[in-house]
């Protein structure tokens, strides 16, 4: 028997599940119990989306335009429990054209999805492929979802973050005083098979103690683009809030041997080390002229 609701009440929803007991294999029970978790979860989903619908049909006014009611269109909403088909309001300017529906503006849908099950599917992809979070799902949450999914919802995901300029951070509360602060930089160039060659970068912003320990890292980054120029302008506001809080300190700059990332790193910083990698590739290539080969049966020294 499916997940049933028993009850309405003013400020809860009460549901009811059957969990079957038929296998004496725990794993089997578990996921029976899992199954059955997963079906009240879509129909308490549905019940919380219907909270959001208009209470009628009259006409609503968005961004100081009116809409008027054009009736119900089934949709399908992706969640953390499965699929949840759903018919909801929406409604069309007096000139016509496109469609909207308040409940969707009103919940945050991403796409079609919700957004526990957006923000947790950008998490996951954050921290693993997409054929990683692809099983994930499978096992952990019996959802099955395709990689070009996980890819396009976490892409929407980030294009929302972008638009929110406004979003500021606190610094964590730090065990030691701030000495010396590195600011690393790094690009590669991609190919987009729409739009051809980008490049993207990434950058850091390490705090250090008096002894050497890394205290608190900053990461910030920009997707592929003709150039640099909205990296640069992102890390060179962070660079600036760093420097109010702590303009005692000494900064030095990380990076390969690119010409324009020392350029770059020299107008904010005081000193500028070549990273580990490259120096070490450097180094390898010069060796031949350090060290002569012993051949076999000759004598070192």
């Amino acid at each position: 028997m499916p997940a049933s609701v028993v009850a309405r009440k003013p400020k809860t929803i009460v549901l009811q599940i059957e969990v079957p007991i038929e296998s004496g294999n725990m794993l089997d029970l578990e996921d029976g119990l899992q199954r059955a978790l997963n079906e009240a979860g879509q129909l308490g989903t549905k019940e919380l989306l219907e909270l959001f619908e208009p209470p009628n049909k009259d006409p609503i006014v968005v961004n100081q335009q009116k809409w008027s009611y054009k009736g119900k269109v089934l949709k399908r909403y992706e969640t953390m429990y499965g699929c949840v088909p759903m018919e909801r309001s929406v409604y069309q300017g007096g000139r016509g054209g496109v469609t909207l529906a308040p409940l969707d503006l009103r919940t945050g849908i991403v796409g079609s999805a919700t957004p526990k099950f957006a923000k947790t599917l950008a998490w996951k992809y954050s921290q693993m492929p997409a054929p990683a979070v692809k099983e994930d799902f499978a096992t952990n949450h019996q959802r099955t979802l395709s990689n070009s999914y996980i890819k396009h919802l976490s892409d929407r995901v980030g294009a929302l973050i972008e638009d929110q300029n406004d979003i500021e951070y606190d610094l964590p509360l730090l065990p030691e005083p701030v000495e010396t602060i590195a600011i690393g930089l790094d690009g590669t160039c991609m190919l987009l098979c729409e739009h051809g060659w980008r490049e993207a970068m990434c950058g850091t912003l390490s705090l250090y103690s008096a002894n050497g320990d890394r205290l608190h890292t900053i990461y910030t980054a920009s997707s592929p683009e003709y150039g640099k120029q909205s990296f640069m302008g992102k890390l060179d506001e962070e660079i600036a809030k760093l420097k109010r809080l702590y303009p005692q300190a000494t900064y030095v700059g990380v990076a390969d041997g690119a010409k324009e990332n020392w350029r770059y790193l020299t107008k904010h910083t005081s000193a500028q080390i070549l990273d580990f990698y490259h120096a070490s590739e450097y180094l390898a290539g010069q060796q031949k002229h350090y060290f002569r080969t012993v051949k076999p049966g000759e004598r070192s020294g």
